[in-house]
């Protein structure tokens, strides 16, 4: 099918952050060619691209490839690399919206937003591309900033209820959850020294984490963790002119 020149239509977004979080920006691209194969992109806030028409490839950097098609949804996260498109010759038309903040790291925290759903298929496209649209009506249009994030989050809240998610490896699926434990790990607090309790929170039991850890970064996660406290008090000290039990107290 021969390519033809990409057209993109913004939504009218209130960019107004709010405690709760924020909208960057929504528009629809007709004959989109995707994000280019060459080198993974990493976006700065968290997308969702709802494919209207067409189909093509979605890939990550923990190794999950998938078949997209309209209907599917892409959820992008800021930190795994990313490309997807269609295939040499096509186009496809979609959807997209860019958000970060408080509310959408909570749906991640509890499971909406699972790093380890990347591609949700949904089956009543009219409906769900009809959502999206009265969430984020034609630019000029006046919103209201904590309202559209509100609306935003219960759409993505829905979807997730309906979706049908794509298999992934268990390389991918290990990839998501150390990435998780990794983060946890090496922030300060007590809570994120509770290994239990950090197991739990990557879905896991605790022996079952602890093993899987060690096999795959050759450390246990209580010598992770301490070597991350380390290294971050080492650049506190050189960077900060800050006393050591100072230093001390806040890394725990």
């Amino acid at each position: 099918m021969a390519k033809r020149s990409p057209s993109l239509v913004f939504r009218a977004v209130d960019t107004e952050p709010t405690s709760v979080g924020r909208i960057i920006e929504a528009a629809h691209l007709s004959q989109g060619g995707g994000t280019g194969w060459d080198n993974p992109r990493r976006y700065p806030t968290r997308a969702a691209v709802l494919l209207e028409q067409g189909g093509g490839i979605f890939r990550d950097t923990r190794g999950f490839e998938a078949e997209v098609r309209a209907g599917d949804l892409l959820l992008i996260h800021p930190r795994i690399g990313h490309v997807y498109g269609p295939r040499a010759g096509e186009f496809w038309d979609e959807w997209y919206v860019s958000f970060e903040g408080p509310v959408f790291d909570a749906l991640e925290t509890c499971g909406v937003l699972d790093v380890g759903r990347p591609v949700w298929r949904l089956d009543d496209l009219p409906t769900w591309s009809a959502r999206f649209k009265t969430i984020f009506p034609a630019s000029g249009r006046s919103v209201e900033a904590s309202e559209q994030v509100g609306a935003l989050a219960a759409w993505l809240i829905s979807a997730s209820l309906h979706a049908n998610t794509l298999a992934m490896p268990e390389a991918a699926r290990d990839a998501v959850w150390l990435d998780r434990a990794k983060q946890r790990l090496a922030t300060p607090g007590a809570a994120c020294g509770d290994l239990p309790a950090v197991a739990r929170y990557c879905g896991l039991g605790y022996e079952t984490f602890r093993k899987k850890f060690v096999t795959l970064t050759g450390e246990s996660p209580a010598r992770y963790r301490r070597r991350m406290l380390i290294l971050r008090a080492q650049s506190l000290m050189r960077e900060r002119d800050l006393p050591d039990r100072a230093i001390a107290a806040a890394l725990g």
